[in-house]
């Protein structure tokens, strides 16, 4: 008798820290495509900046206790769209102190100390007051690329609905490739056209290994949430199957009404298209003879939820005890 594979699942906060990975870098890299070919200093330290900034935004602004258990610090009660637009703000304002400081630096020569603490204090207010003009734009366009998404696919993302957090996860991260190719085109432009040719007035051109360095920055904006939507999109297909086959019939796994079933693990995976539970997923363990166990003794690997209303759905196989 053929074993069947236990169910993938993804890990507890997974889904939310490849999301927001995606989207820091996705997000940092369409920066460095648009500054740092300009100018090689000013765009790499903002770039630096709005991958970390980026990180910790999408990562806090989305978690609750629902899609995020066991993690110690959730942010106030309030929904993630409106924790996810405010934190774009101050995101988008931290930001732009960030990039009137790496300014200001980048055109200090002064060594001293007290003229260095004064640019960057200095180039954090210019940043966050005049620099509004262009942070509050760059602010609305990472919350509409990646806020939005995180929004959509974390609110479907109760910890224990495995398929709807894959299924989420899929469009989700296909959405957010598509700036991320954005930025790459940019950048390989950028390389085709010819190096140093930056614009007049800019001291410091981009080389070769820097335009390199920004392809694969970008590139890996587009790799993440591609592997990312494909693991998850690889979980859904396996846990499918396997229901599948519960469904036709297979000895080796077995849908069980929760009525008839003992569950004994409480945190098992919710897999199907219902919402209300109404079996158990087993794998139906067997000794070296071959002969099928009781039923007391199965394993589960997730709780079922068949549709409401669906009349062409095939009853699910009990399995009887012995």
């Amino acid at each position: 008798m053929s074993t069947p594979s236990p169910v993938p699942l993804a890990r507890r906060s997974e889904p939310l820290r490849t999301v927001a990975a995606a989207g820091a870098l996705g997000f940092a890299a369409c920066v460095l495509a648009a500054f740092s070919l300009i100018d090689v200093r000013f765009g790499t330290a903002l770039g630096a900046s709005t991958a970390i900034l980026a990180w910790f935004w999408l990562r806090l602004g989305a978690r609750t206790p629902e899609n995020a258990p066991g993690e110690k610090i959730y942010l106030a009660k309030l929904p993630p769209l409106v924790r996810l637009g405010v934190g774009a703000a101050v995101f988008g304002m931290l930001n732009g102190g960030f990039a009137g400081s790496a300014m200001l630096l980048g055109d200090s020569h002064s060594e001293r100390l007290n003229d260095v603490i004064l640019k960057i204090l200095g180039g954090f207010a210019l940043g966050t007051t005049f620099g509004a003009m262009i942070w509050i734009p760059a602010a609305t366009i990472a919350f509409l690329t990646y806020g939005l998404p995180l929004w959509w696919a974390s609110s479907k993302m109760p910890s224990k609905r495995a398929d709807a957090v894959d299924a989420s996860l899929r469009v989700a991260h296909g959405i957010m490739v598509v700036p991320a190719l954005f930025a790459f085109f940019i950048a390989l432009a950028a390389l085709g056209k010819g190096l140093g040719e930056a614009p007049v007035r800019a001291e410091h051109t981009p080389g070769l290994a820097h335009v390199l360095g920004t392809l694969l920055v970008t590139l890996g904006a587009i790799l993440v949430p591609a592997f990312a939507g494909a693991a998850a999109h690889r979980r859904l297909t396996v846990r499918r199957a396997l229901l599948a086959r519960a469904l036709e019939g297979d000895p080796s796994v077995r849908l069980v009404p929760i009525s008839e079933s003992q569950l004994r693990d409480p945190d098992a995976a919710t897999v199907g298209p219902g919402t209300v539970p109404t079996h158990v997923l087993v794998r139906v363990s067997s000794n070296d003879a071959n002969y099928r166990i009781s039923a007391e003794t199965h394993e589960e690997l997730a709780v079922y939820c068949e549709a409401t209303g669906d009349v062409n759905h095939p009853q699910a196989p009990a399995m009887p005890a012995r």
